[in-house]
């Protein structure tokens, strides 16, 4: 009965330790292990200007700091690095380094592998806002060719380099984008003072989106509608058929006319075949029964137009004034404005004329 419990306490001893053995051993290959992790884990820079506390953004091998546009970009920075487990990084935690593109941090993990971060300055700026657009203390009108140029007035304009900042135009009518030029020198974050476009035949009158981006950010939009140009901005010829002929009451006349510009065109087609209304001014002269020698004014009647002649009656309402001689003869055209296409002003084309004498029908 001894020997047995003293083999059993033997065989006891024997099995502890080959446990303590082999959980010694195990303990021990674990332990040389070297762990392969060079990861960044975290980033941050504080003490700058406004900015107390600020964290990067680790993508991929990119250490993303995104800095407030109000606060300046910093020369130099003192980041706080967190890396993994057992990795080390340089430059160290809290070393100054140049805050720029070309400085790069290397992690070495335990096994001696390593894995370098670049670091990125993203400038956070606003979205430029567009409030409104200023010409004259006259009133807020464009037109093309004689401008005049006008103001964008609105704020966060120049968060950028001048050259990323681009004002835009767009017929709304049809979507015709294109490009507005401004003043570098005198544009600030809260007014950029704007030229009008050279006009040409892509040009057209009419309701345009106006709006500005700075880099790939961009503003709301003000809608402005810009006038047809003056038709001082053209050369007109324009002659009597009937010039020194003596003409009638419902006698029909013609008007030879041609319009041209210097801008091929894109000014004298919105007068081409464009007239509304003709009228005649007649100078009266004394004659036996007593006409004065005043003048008056009527509108002809039946007008028709080409490109190249336009055709009226005189009316009868001229009755009065027979005997006296048309001195001038005039006619208007459409001006649209805004979202009235049939908008007539007081734009004329005179016509003087001596030796036409209105007889008796």
């Amino acid at each position: 009965m001894k020997i047995i419990i003293q083999k059993n306490i033997h065989l006891k001893i024997i099995l502890y330790s080959l446990l303590f053995f082999t959980v010694a051993c195990s303990k021990t290959e674990y332990e040389t292990i070297k762990r392969p992790y060079n990861d960044i884990v975290k980033f941050s820079v504080a003490g700058y200007g406004n900015l107390t506390s600020l964290n990067a953004a680790i993508s991929g091998d990119e250490i993303r700091i995104y800095w407030n546009s109000d606060s300046p970009l910093p020369a130099v920075i003192k980041p706080i690095i967190l890396v993994s487990d057992g990795a080390t990084v340089s430059p160290a935690s809290g070393a100054e380094v140049t805050f720029s593109e070309n400085t790069t941090y290397m992690v070495t993990a335990e096994d001696g592998s390593t894995r370098t971060y670049k670091v990125k300055a993203i400038v956070q700026q606003p979205s430029p806002l567009l409030n409104n657009f200023f010409v004259s203390e006259y009133g807020n009108r464009l037109m093309w060719v004689e401008g005049p140029d006008f103001k964008l007035l609105g704020e966060y304009f120049l968060s950028t380099d001048l050259e990323k900042v681009k004002v835009y135009g767009q017929r709304i009518k049809d979507g015709f984008e294109f490009d507005f030029e401004f003043d570098k020198n005198t544009a600030t974050s809260t007014s950029i003072p704007v030229k009008m476009p050279k006009f040409t035949l892509e040009q057209d009158t009419g309701w345009h989106r106006i709006w500005l981006k700075v880099g790939e950010l961009k503003s709301n939009y003000v809608d402005v509608y810009i006038e047809q140009p003056y038709p001082r901005n053209m050369q007109r010829t324009l002659s009597l058929v009937e010039e020194g002929q003596p003409v009638k009451l419902g006698q029909e006349l013609t008007v030879n006319y041609a319009f041209t510009d210097e801008f091929n065109g894109a000014v004298a087609r919105y007068y081409n075949k464009n007239f509304v209304s003709a009228y005649l001014s007649i100078q009266g002269i004394p004659t036996a029964n007593g006409l004065n020698n005043g003048t008056a004014t009527v509108v002809a009647t039946n007008i028709s137009f080409t490109d190249k002649q336009v055709k009226f009656t005189i009316p009868t309402t001229a009755a009065a004034r027979v005997g006296g001689y048309i001195y001038r003869i005039g006619f208007r055209a459409k001006s649209p404005l805004q979202d009235n296409p049939d908008y007539v002003t007081n734009y004329e084309f005179i016509l003087p004329s001596t030796g036409t004498i209105l007889t008796l029908p």
